[in-house]
C-alpha cells in the first residue's frame, strides 16, 4: 500500500527543506507546487527530498522543472534528492533531467 502525499517542511541555516512522501502525479503536483510558493527570493537553497516517493509522473516534473526556473530569477537554487537505488531517480534519468535538476544522492549531497 502506497503511503499517502504528504510534504513537511523543515530549515537548515541554507536552506528550505521539504520532505515528500507519497506518489506525485496530476492529483497531487498542485499541492507540490503550493509548497514552493513564498521560497523564491527569501531561500538560497530549496532541497526536494524524494526519498520516500514511490512514484513521479510528468506533472511533477513540470512543477519541479518550473520551481527551479522560478527561484533561479530570483538568485536561488533547487536541488533534488533521489537516491540511485528509487524508482524516482530511473525517471529523472530517462528523462535526461539528473543534471539540470540537479538531482543528488543525500540531502548532506544537496547541502555541499
Amino acid at each position: 500500500m502506497t503511503p499517502p502525499f504528504e510534504i513537511r517542511s523543515s530549515f537548515t541555516p541554507d536552506a528550505l527543506v521539504l520532505s515528500v512522501t507519497g506518489e506525485i502525479d496530476m492529483g497531487t503536483a498542485p499541492r507540490l507546487a503550493e509548497a514552493f510558493e513564498g521560497a523564491s527570493g527569501r531561500m538560497k537553497l530549496v532541497i526536494v527530498d524524494l526519498t520516500d516517493v514511490s512514484f513521479v509522473d510528468s506533472s511533477g516534473l513540470n512543477v519541479l522543472l518550473q520551481t527551479q526556473r522560478a527561484l533561479a530569477e530570483h538568485g536561488s537554487a533547487l536541488r533534488i534528492v533521489a537516491p540511485t537505488t528509487s524508482v524516482v531517480r530511473r525517471v529523472f534519468e530517462i528523462a535526461n533531467l539528473t543534471e539540470p535538476l540537479n538531482v543528488v544522492e543525500s540531502q548532506d549531497d544537496a547541502l555541499s
